[in-house]
Parts: C-alpha cells; structure tokens; sequence
C-alpha cells in the first residue's frame, strides 16, 4: 500500500486539489446529508432495550421450526414483540429477540416469555431485562455524554487557536453526528449503549483530523503573510491530504476486517465506525474549512476577509 501511495503523493504534491474551488458544492453537499439524516432520524430510529427497556433474549430455534413458529409463540403475550436473525453463523438459526416488559412483575414478564417461546426454542444464549427508569437514565447519561464531549472540543479549539476555528470544528463534529444518526435510520441498526460509544469515537477521530488541518492553516498564515487566505486554505489542506488520507485508509481496512470476519453486535459497531470515519473524513476535508472561508479570520492582529491578502 506504501509503494502505491507513492506516486499519489508525489502528484498531489506538484499539482494539488483545488478544494476551495469547489467549496460551495462541498456545504451544499454537507447540508444535503444533514437534512436527509434529520429526516431519517424523524422516522424513527431501531432504540435497543438499552434506551427503551424491555427483554432481549438471544436463542437458537429447534430443529423442524422456522421464524415464523418464533414470530407466532412470541406475539401470544399480546405484548410489542420483534425477531432480528443474528449474522455470522452458518445454520443461520440465531436470533434476538425483543419484548415489551411489564412493570407491574419484571421477572414475571421473562419467565413468561421464556415458557411461550420454549416449544420453538433450543436453547436461550443470552437474555437482558432493562427497566423503563434505568432506560430513560442511560437516554439522559448518554445525552449529556454527547453534549459535554462537543462543549470541552469547542472550549478546547477556542483556547489552543481562535473562536473561529473553534467555531467550524464543532459545526463539522455536528455534521458528523447528525450523519451517523441518520446513518442509523437508514440501516435499521439497533440504536444502544454502544451507538454512543461510536458516536463518540468518530467525534474523537474527526476532531484530530480537523485540529491537524487547523494547525497546518495556522502555521502557513504566519509563514506566508502576503499570500490570500483563500490560498493558504488550500495549500494546508493538500500538505495534510496524505496523513488523512492514508488514517482513513488504514483505520477503514482494520474495520472492514471485524466486518468479513465479525457477527452480530460487533458487526454493527464496525459498521458504524465505518460511516463515522467516511463521513468525519469527508467533514475534515470538505466542511470545516470551506466553511472558515466564509467568515473573517484573525490574521496578524487583524480581520481579513477570505481573498484579502496581508499587507
């Protein structure tokens, strides 16, 4: 892979991508995928029992039954109750399965779902029972997870290079977590514990891609201040194009392994990581800094605007 690049390197270094020329395509392109998430997000994501309480039961159905003999022996309670076949095995006869609970008698509400699904059931593998109170305290844990993570990012740029670039860093950490919320609706992916891990990790990853292209602005602004800030955007975004792209590559070649090779929850989560990093890549490049061309950056103790040159 290192042979390859190579010669990609060496082009992108004598001839460059005009990323500023197309800036106004790349936030066309970024509010698109912002409207279109918030739209998939309003119809409703796939909550796990993590988020909206319930029992999860993962079994291996009977030799001679099918899912629907599953479907059929499960809808008996009368209470909401959904199937999901589980990837990874060969047989392809594992399955979780999601029941509403009573809150009246919890334990009551397993044992009974356990008797009803006994006649189709070989074996229960795993089995979860979240109240509505513990549920609505992880929405709330998770929320304010997301919410301190985006606040210490931003007072974070704001100290270490100006409110501007603080500013653009957590307008693309936002892009990037309203994509991955719609990434979600599309997929149909279970929504739990484990989507805030994702949701986090990928701001983490973007958010160093962005700072490295910030800094890299920074520096060229003080090495070069007779050139136009339109130039100097672009000029930092080719230097720092190559570790970008080739973090990205790298992290989407170990994700693409755990999914070939994965099953099930894991599969998920790789998959998930897998939106992130396109999507925070893509915000790095294509969002933050066409975006800090629009406003008025700190140059030498002065505004300028995005064309104007230090004198």
């Amino acid at each position: 892979m290192v042979t390859l690049w190579v010669p990609v390197r060496r082009w992108l270094s004598s001839h460059g991508v005009p990323f500023m020329r197309y800036r106004y395509a790349s936030l066309g392109f970024a509010l698109l995928l912002v409207l279109l998430s918030l739209v998939m997000g309003y119809r409703g994501l796939n909550f796990g029992i993590d988020f909206e309480g319930g029992i999860l039961l993962e079994v291996e159905i009977a030799e001679g039954k099918d899912v629907g003999d599953l479907r059929l022996q499960g809808k008996r309670g009368g209470q909401d109750f959904s199937v999901q076949p589980l990837g990874g095995d060969a047989t392809g006869r594992y399955y979780l399965v999601k029941s509403e609970i009573d809150d009246e008698d919890r334990s009551g509400s397993m044992e009974a779902l356990r008797e009803r699904l006994q006649s189709v059931v070989k074996e229960v593998r795993r089995s979860e029972l979240v109240g509505p109170t513990i549920s609505a305290e992880l929405k709330e844990q998770a929320l304010w997870a997301l919410v301190s993570a985006l606040v210490g990012i931003l007072l974070y740029i704001w100290v270490r290079f100006q409110w501007r670039f603080a500013c653009v860093a957590v307008l693309a950490l936002l892009h990037d977590v309203l994509v991955i919320i719609g990434f979600y609706g599309v997929t149909g992916f279970e929504v739990n514990v484990a989507t805030v891990a994702v949701v986090l990790t990928v701001a983490g990853y973007s958010i160093n891609d962005t700072v490295v292209v910030l800094d890299k602005i920074r520096e060229n602004m003080r090495r070069f201040k007779t050139t136009p800030l339109i130039k100097i955007y672009d000029m930092s975004l080719n230097e720092t194009l190559g570790r970008t792209l080739m973090t990205s590559v790298t992290t989407l070649a170990a994700l693409v392994a755990i999914v070939v090779l994965g099953s099930g929850v894991v599969r998920e989560f790789a998959w998930g990581l897998i939106g992130g990093v396109l999507v925070g890549t893509f915000s790095s490049l294509g969002l933050a800094v066409p975006f800090l061309s629009l406003m008025k950056v700190e140059r030498g103790g002065e505004v300028r605007d995005e064309g104007q040159a230090s004198r």
